[in-house]
């Protein structure tokens, strides 16, 4: 899984998250969506969910970004202008928007 990805918990706790990492013993750390609160889960706990290339106007989650936008992955924006082979995503953090370039390679 690259960080960012969106997944599925399955069972008791269902809902829609994002894959954060590995963590120990075999569990992965992951995000949920709306709360954003963290959580392990064991691999059979999850599932990858399918999703297709964003366009404008899409929301999307930003995936594999390493380095300083590394802080982006998970995170779920909405695709503004496309700029080659990036948009420019808008992402909401209580009143403040921020606008980053993000490769199309890295929109999920």
């Amino acid at each position: 899984f690259r960080p960012g990805a969106p997944v599925c918990i399955v069972g008791e706790d269902a809902a829609l998250a994002t894959y954060i990492g590995p963590a120990e013993e075999g569990m992965h750390r992951l995000r949920h969506v709306e709360t954003e609160r963290q959580v392990e889960v064991e691999a059979s706990g999850f599932f990858l969910v399918p999703t297709t290339e964003p366009g404008q106007g899409d929301w999307a989650f930003v995936i594999g970004m390493e380095g300083e936008q590394a802080r982006l992955n998970g995170r779920q924006g909405i695709c503004g202008a496309r700029l080659g082979e990036a948009y420019v995503v808008q992402f909401v953090h209580g009143d403040d928007v921020e606008s980053v370039k993000i490769p199309v390679e890295h929109l999920t």
